[in-house]
């Protein structure tokens, strides 16, 4: 009988080629090579299932070759008869199958919770002691380790009542005894065929679902959570508008002056670093990052929140810690002074998704605008909050006023610098 797939080994580690060749009938007739397949591995057609299989070496003088059967096909017979069960046992063993008894009910389900792999199928008598056919079905049904198992009755009950009562359990055929060989070698055929394609559609599934989780994971990492939602739903111009959001941008002083004699993996290595560092304070505050701009760090707090305050509480406590960071950075640095300026501002802002082949989630409004001036207008080192972002803080902060600051844009307006 055709396994799922040939292997031919050369028993002296040859690779000499290897024809397949196939006969209608293991007791005689002549055999007749399969056309163009002289490779090493062979799958038959998954709907041939009466032909037998063997490969030769096409060259007289190539090393003897064994032949590696791969998937073998699992039976468990069950039928308290003894000479049934034997009978059964050699008639499958000759089509190339791997048989298990089992003669009681209880038997049965010993051999299939103990066993290391599952079975192919199951053949199951009615009548029997201890447990009844009935009930094997209906447990193995119930079992969500067991329940794609294929089933076939075998009784030597011929009433409608019977075989209407196996199939409504979830039978998957009924043979009646004393049963034809060649209807029971089909109807075995059959149900093993069905499995067989079950189980590729449970792997296939598998796959599809890890395939899934991978996409949607990639998604996250660049949409903030309610936005991937609408965009899987199969919303398409998906925009927000927000009375109040807490916005901060941060950059790296002289940054680009510094990397003109530099490797450019060095260059890449110590901004993944830094930018490394600044997305797990963004999640750790629960700020949303919005996107780097060259060694400038885009963020939003409030996006998905009713408490701004708090959002901008996050915001402030993120910057400080982003200060930190790349103190000791600069510290494990010797390229290049690495040195961070922050600027923050509170107000109204409209976020959304935008492209369709490279989408990308951003923010606008004239508080993206005032909190990018505030970085180019901060000192060295310093958090530079607007006069909207320090009422909202309140006095959880020390602050140093900074008279007329000049804003690009704007004009002049009073900001703050956090000690």
């Amino acid at each position: 009988k055709p396994p799922s797939q040939l292997t031919a080994t050369a028993a002296t580690g040859g690779s000499s080629p290897y024809s397949y060749q196939w006969q209608d009938s293991i007791d005689g007739g002549s055999w007749s090579d399969i056309l163009g397949e002289t490779a090493l591995n062979y799958s038959p057609p998954a709907l041939i299932t009466t032909t037998y299989f063997r490969i030769r070496a096409t060259d007289a003088g190539s090393p003897s070759c064994g032949l590696e059967i791969s998937n073998t096909v699992e039976i468990l017979v069950v039928d308290d008869n003894i000479n049934n069960t034997e009978l059964l046992k050699k008639r499958l063993e000759k089509q190339g199958h791997e048989i298990i008894i089992a003669n009681n009910g209880r038997e049965a389900l010993i051999h299939l919770m103990t066993k290391d792999k599952s079975l192919d199928l199951m053949l199951l008598d009615i009548v029997m002691p201890e447990m009844n056919g009935y009930e094997v079905l209906k447990f193995i049904r119930n079992d969500k380790r067991f329940h794609e198992l294929p089933v076939i009755m075998i009784s030597s009950m011929d009433d409608t009542d019977s075989i209407y009562r196996c199939i409504e359990i979830g039978a998957d055929d009924y043979i009646q005894k004393p049963f034809n060989q060649a209807v029971l070698n089909a109807r075995i055929s059959s149900c093993i065929e069905r499995k067989q394609l079950r189980d590729k559609e449970i792997t296939l599934i598998s796959k599809l679902n890890i395939e899934r989780e991978k996409s949607e994971n990639l998604l996250l990492n660049m949409l903030p959570n309610s936005v991937a939602s609408r965009l899987k739903a199969g919303e398409r111009d998906i925009a927000t508008k927000h009375d109040e959001v807490t916005v901060v941008f941060a950059d790296i002083v002289e940054f680009t002056p510094q990397t003109q004699e530099m490797n450019p993996s060095m260059v890449v290595h110590i901004l993944n670093n830094i930018f490394t560092s600044f997305d797990k304070l963004a999640q750790q505050f629960n700020v949303e990052k919005i996107k780097t701009i060259g060694d400038s760090y885009f963020a939003v707090g409030g996006l998905n929140s009713n408490n701004q305050k708090q959002s901008a509480i996050n915001v402030i406590e993120m910057a400080k810690e982003m200060l930190n960071v790349l103190v000791i950075l600069n510290k494990e640095t010797k390229e290049m002074k690495l040195v961070l300026r922050i600027g923050v501002h509170t107000g109204p802002a409209v976020s959304g998704v935008i492209g369709r082949n490279k989408f990308a989630y951003d923010v606008w409004g004239a508080t993206i605008n005032m909190a990018n001036r505030l970085e180019t207008t901060c000192v060295n080192g310093k958090i530079h909050i607007s006069k909207k972002t320090k009422e909202l803080l309140g006095s959880r902060y020390s602050y140093i006023k900074c008279k007329d600051t000049e804003i690009k844009g704007i004009g002049l307006k009073t900001t703050y610098i956090i000690k």
